[in-house]
């Protein structure tokens, strides 16, 4: 037997480190994206299944966007909820057509990268390049595994009067036990095909610095979480400042035969309620759900221009 060439060495390493198709295979069996090197099966199918699977979201989103339309503002809980899930699911229509459209590019960005490895390593690089692709492929599939654990948890909490995940527009009665079945069935395909596949693709996009992105994200993550703990509650206190004026000019009128005192105290009551209480934050900005936007868009705005200087000095 003959030893390995260096250089045959290093090209395989690099392959190994780099390949990704434990994220290519899930995207090839859900019919979102062919495998690079998958010649069996007929494109024709494979896009047909494509169609199919991106009828019933498309389906999906249409329902959605009924139940806004039907229902309103009357409930701003099922009225967030739905628009959410809505706006997911149209952004992954869109993804789809983009994949659809580029999937030749990103056949070449799956073969690419370990190409571009094997140029510039030498044999002391081999072991470290192992264990980066190990812990990359680690956290890549521990992301995926918490999309898959959100997805279930999701699913069997149910939302809708029928018991479903999900507020729907259905045109059938899903209060009968086949009618449960297939909602429940409609509502999972949709919500793995959603949500799990856009994580895997995510993971596929950024295979190539996930550990970074893993801990800004994490970290990005947590801190919002906590101030949108306060921002949430925050704005459920101007919100309640703000329906007690209502609420004293209500008591006003229906206090005709009430001592003058009591109706000037209410007055007052009524002037002071126009400048609803609020937690503040140290003084600079008032803890809310428009403040909690306006600090996700200028937390956006900082990070793309850190990242155009990390770009630039690249």
């Amino acid at each position: 037997m003959t030893a390995a060439r260096p250089a045959e060495t290093t090209v395989g390493a690099a392959e190994a480190a780099s390949d990704l198709g434990y994220l290519l295979a899930p995207l090839h069996w859900t019919a979102i994206m062919r495998h690079p090197r998958s010649v069996a099966g007929s494109a024709l199918l494979f896009r047909l299944c494509t169609l199919v699977l991106a009828a019933i979201s498309l389906s999906f989103f249409c329902s959605e966007i009924a139940v806004v339309c039907r229902q309103g503002t009357a409930d701003l809980d099922v009225f967030t909820l739905t628009l959410s899930v809505s706006d997911t699911t149209g952004t992954w229509l869109v993804r789809l057509v983009h994949i659809a459209i580029r999937e030749h590019d990103f056949h070449r960005l799956a073969l690419q990268v370990g190409q571009d490895f094997a140029e510039f390593l030498s044999a002391d690089d081999v072991p470290v390049l192992l264990d980066q692709g190990r812990a990359a492929r680690r956290f890549t599939l521990t992301y995926i595994w918490f999309g898959i654990a959100a997805s279930a948890y999701w699913l069997v909490s149910p939302v809708s009067p029928e018991g479903l995940p999900f507020i729907l527009a259905l045109p059938y009665d899903a209060t009968t036990p086949l009618g449960y079945a297939v909602s429940w069935l409609y509502c999972t395909i949709v919500t793995v095909h959603v949500v799990v596949m856009t994580m895997v693709f995510d993971a596929f996009n950024s295979a190539d610095g996930l550990q970074q992105i893993g801990k800004f994200g994490c970290y990005l993550f947590a801190m919002l979480a906590e101030l949108f703990i306060y921002c949430w509650f925050g704005d459920d206190l101007i919100t309640e400042s703000e329906n007690l004026a209502v609420a004293a000019y209500d008591a006003v009128t229906s206090l005709q035969g009430c001592p003058v005192s009591i109706k000037k105290s209410l007055l007052l009551l009524m002037h002071r309620a126009q400048r609803p209480l609020r937690i503040t934050a140290g003084g600079f900005f008032p803890l809310s759900r428009e403040s909690f936007v306006a600090v996700v868009n200028v937390s956006y705005s900082f990070f793309a221009i850190l990242r155009n200087f990390k770009d630039e000095k690249v």
